[in-house]
């Protein structure tokens, strides 16, 4: 019973209703975690240590790109304000901080160009979910016109388009 509780309640919170903008939903991968995001090595005859993007990384975000072009996912653009919800589904159940997964994702679905820029969101709110195979993480965007974004006249989900 207490396994029914949980997930309804996990249900209840997304998708995110941030007064009548549209709600878009993607499915991804487990992501990478910001502990892994970037490395360092040092190379012969160089004062300092490189930092680099490890591979598994840049697999992630190219991964994320596929999956949001598959879907047809619409794009956000500039002057929307997004409310997005993350619910991370880990692939153990090995204890983690749910801070460090948001870049992963969100640095994934800018490169997809989901929306203009990571600095639309205004409200950013990561959930632990229950243990999945091989791991995911359910994302909603709600976009909602930013009230001091010039009018263009459209109503409902302003800013809002099909993808290409």
């Amino acid at each position: 019973m207490r396994h029914s509780t949980r997930k309804a309640e996990l249900q209840a919170r997304l998708p995110l209703d941030a007064g009548g903008g549209e709600v878009v939903t993607i499915s991804l991968p487990w992501p990478p975690t910001v502990n892994n995001y970037w490395k360092s090595a040092v190379v012969k005859n160089c004062r300092f240590p490189i930092v680099y993007t490890p591979e598994r990384v840049k697999d992630y975000r190219d991964a994320v790109g596929w999956l949001v072009k598959c879907s047809e996912l619409p794009r956000f653009e500039e002057g929307v304000d997004l409310y997005v919800r993350i619910l991370l589904h880990p692939p153990t159940r090995v204890r983690f901080d749910v801070d460090n997964f948001a870049k992963g994702i969100l640095d994934g679905l800018t490169k997809a160009r989901v929306y203009a820029d990571d600095s639309q969101i205004v409200e950013l709110t990561i959930i632990k979910g229950e243990v999945v195979p091989k791991g995911a993480a359910v994302v909603s965007i709600t976009g909602k016109r930013n009230t001091h974004a010039e009018s263009d006249g459209q109503s409902g989900a302003e800013g809002v388009r099909a993808a290409h």
